[in-house]
C-alpha cells in the first residue's frame, strides 16, 4: 500500500497523538475507545492472558495469610507486560483483604537513599491510611515527612494519635537524621520495618512489590544487606521484586555472594503463545467493530514475536490506520504499512535510551 504524502501526514499526526505519546492517560485512551493501549501499564479488559502465571502469584502470596511467606522474583525484558501482570496482582491480593503495597524504583528523583526511604514511607502510609479509613489527607502525610521538624510538630502529633507509635517512632528518627544527629542509615530498620508493624497493629497482612529492583543497585553496597536483614525477620510482610535488565537481576538472585543469593522464588514472563495472540488480536479487533484476516494476523505475530507491547502497538498503529483509510478489515497490506510508518523507530529508541544511566534516563 503507497501512502500520499497527504495520507501519510494524517497517519503520522494519529501515530504520534495517540501511540507516541507514552504519557497519555487512561481517561483520554477511554474516551477515544481505542481497542489497544501501548506505551503504559494495561488494565480491565486490555489485561489479556497471564492466567497462569497472575493464579500462580496469587496462591503464594495467599499463603501468608495462613503463617506461610515465599518472595518472589519477577524478570522479564522490556515490554512482555512485567508491570501490567503486577498492578493485575495488586488488584487481586486487595480483594482477599491483602494490604499492596506498589513501589516504582524508577521513580525515585533524584536518587537517593533518603529519597528512597521518604517516598517508601509515605506509600506505605497512604495504603494503610486507605485500607484502615484512617481520616487522614495524603497531603498531611507528605508535609510531616518533607517539612523541618520544627514546623510540622503538631501535624505529626495529630498524625500519630491517629496511626499510633509506631508513626511515631519512625518520626523521631527521621527528625534526628534531619538534623544530622543520625547517619541516614539509621533510617533503614525503622522505614523498612513500617510496613510489618502496621500489619501487626491492624492485623492484616501485607504485599510489597519493588517494581525495577535492579535500578537499588546503584545504592552503597550495604544496602542490599540492610534490606535483606529487615525482610527477612519479617512475618506479616511478602515480598516481590521484579525487573527488565536481565542481566543485574539475575545476578541479584541468582550469584553467589549476593545478599539475596538462592531467597527468591524466581519467575520470568515470555512472549505469548501463537493461540493466545490470536486470540486477543481478533478480541480487540472485534471490540471496535473490525474485523482481522488470517494474513494480517500472521503479519502482525510475526512482525511483533508475541511479545504483549508489540502485540498492541502494531494493532494500535494497524487500527488508526484502517481508520483513516476507511477499512473495517484489517489485511496485511495495513499491517506492512502500519509496521513500516510507525513501529521502526522503536527498537532503536529502546536499545539508545537504555545504554544511559538511571540519572541521564530521568534527565532525558
Amino acid at each position: 500500500m503507497i501512502l500520499s504524502k497527504n495520507d501519510n501526514f494524517i497517519y503520522l499526526f494519529m501515530i504520534l497523538s495517540f501511540s507516541d505519546n507514552m504519557r497519555v492517560s487512561q481517561d483520554v485512551l477511554n474516551t477515544q475507545g481505542l481497542p489497544f493501549q501501548a506505551g503504559i501499564p494495561v488494565s480491565t479488559n486490555l489485561f489479556f492472558n497471564r492466567k497462569k502465571e497472575l493464579n500462580e502469584l496469587k496462591t503464594v502470596f495467599l499463603s501468608i495469610k495462613k503463617g506461610v511467606r515465599q518472595d518472589v522474583a519477577l524478570i522479564s525484558p522490556r515490554r512482555f507486560g512485567k508491570t501490567s501482570l503486577l498492578l493485575k496482582l495488586k488488584e487481586e491480593l486487595e480483594k482477599e483483604d491483602i494490604v499492596v503495597i506498589y513501589f516504582d524504583c524508577s521513580k525515585v528523583f533524584p536518587f537517593s537513599i533518603e529519597n528512597f526511604l521518604e517516598i517508601y514511607i509515605k506509600e506505605t502510609l497512604s495504603v494503610f491510611c486507605k485500607k484502615e479509613g484512617w481520616k487522614i489527607l495524603p497531603s498531611r502525610i507528605a508535609d510531616a515527612v518533607a517539612g523541618s521538624p520544627e514546623a510540622v510538630t503538631d501535624v505529626v502529633a495529630s498524625l500519630v494519635s491517629i496511626i499510633g507509635v509506631e508513626f511515631g517512632d519512625f518520626m523521631k528518627i527521621w527528625f534526628q537524621v534531619k538534623k544530622r544527629e543520625k547517619k541516614p542509615s539509621a533510617l533503614f530498620e525503622s522505614a523498612l520495618d513500617l510496613p510489618e508493624r502496621l500489619s501487626k497493629k491492624t492485623g492484616l497482612t501485607t504485599f510489597v512489590i519493588f517494581d525495577e529492583f535492579q535500578l537499588l543497585k546503584e545504592f552503597d553496597k550495604d544496602f542490599f544487606w540492610a534490606l535483606r536483614a529487615r525482610m527477612q525477620e519479617h512475618k506479616r510482610t511478602a515480598y516481590a521484586i521484579a525487573g527488565s535488565s536481565i542481566g543485574l537481576m539475575n545476578e541479584i538472585v541468582s550469584t553467589k555472594g549476593s545478599p539475596f543469593y538462592n531467597m527468591f522464588l524466581v519467575r520470568t514472563l515470555k512472549p505469548f503463545e501463537d493461540k493466545d495472540a490470536i486470540d486477543f488480536l481478533k478480541q480487540r479487533f472485534k471490540s471496535a467493530n473490525f474485523s482481522i484476516d488470517e494474513d494480517g494476523l500472521v503479519a502482525i505475530m510475526e512482525k511483533s514475536g508475541n511479545i504483549p507491547f508489540y502485540l498492541q502497538w502494531l494493532g494500535l498503529n494497524s487500527y488508526l490506520l484502517a481508520l483513516h483509510l476507511k477499512k473495517r478489515t484489517i489485511t496485511k497490506e495495513i499491517v506492512d504499512s502500519a509496521y513500516a510508518n510507525g513501529l521502526l523507530t522503536i527498537p532503536q529508541f529502546e536499545r539508545e535510551f537504555g545504554v544511559f544511566t538511571k540519572t541521564q534516563q530521568m534527565v532525558l
